[in-house]
């Protein structure tokens, strides 16, 4: 398997080939000392980063600090947060983990996973479908290359199940696609809304996630 550091050389080259490529926003791995460490190995896969570009998830994410909360997007870094403590420690509940803001084991936790999209240059706040997927056609093979490469033992697809289902070896899983969770060469892989989904309120986000994980990997797996 090849390095993080030749993958990033291969992400880099590929995407020289689109326009705006200078934009190009790395994702994966957030804290590889937390990552190595975290009892599951955590993967959420989204749909593009937000903004003008030129920065990368794991430095963006490494500048948060204790006490000052989060910044754009913090609802969905929120749900992100609370569900990896969750899963983390003893599959808690939304209403038993204390405040990510007074407590900095569940503030952290955030770092303790890897986080990548399927169009890798920025978008606005909405999401449009059919760039999604032309963004993914024209890249799955690197994308599938770089989720190998992480190896999750969870892989959260947030709102990006449909784009990715079949590649990721999901042929004739538990049930109709429409279902929410799967077990697949030992790895769960939760069809879960994107975090940012305004609809789905975050406790009920965040423990139906949980609440799936502790089933799949308590009890599908044994």
């Amino acid at each position: 398997m090849i390095s993080f550091e030749t993958f990033d050389k291969k992400l880099t080259e590929h995407y020289q080939q689109f326009d705006k490529h200078d934009s190009l926003v790395r994702d994966g791995i957030i804290d590889v000392d937390r990552f190595a460490r975290a009892k599951y190995k955590i993967l959420w896969i989204l749909k593009e980063p937000y903004g003008d570009g030129r920065f990368s998830y794991p430095a963006y994410i490494h500048d948060f600090r204790f006490g000052q909360g989060y910044p754009t997007s913090g609802s969905m870094w929120h749900k992100i947060t609370y569900t990896n403590y969750g899963i983390l420690n003893k599959f808690m509940q939304w209403s038993e983990i204390p405040a990510l803001k007074v407590d900095e084991n569940v503030f952290n936790t955030l770092k303790a996973c890897a986080i990548i999209n399927l169009k890798k240059l920025p978008g606005g706040i909405i999401s449009y479908y059919g760039e999604i997927k032309e963004a993914y056609e024209k890249s799955k093979g690197i994308i599938n290359e770089q989720i190998n490469l992480i190896s999750p033992d969870i892989i959260i697809c947030g709102g990006t199940f449909g784009f990715i289902s079949s590649d990721l070896g999901i042929k004739n899983p538990f049930g109709s696609e429409a279902d929410f969770g799967f077990l697949m060469r030992n790895k769960l892989i939760v069809n879960a809304y994107h975090p940012s989904y305004y609809f789905k309120r975050q406790e009920k986000y965040c423990n139906e996630i949980i609440a799936l994980c502790r089933e799949f990997l308590t009890t599908r797996r044994s």
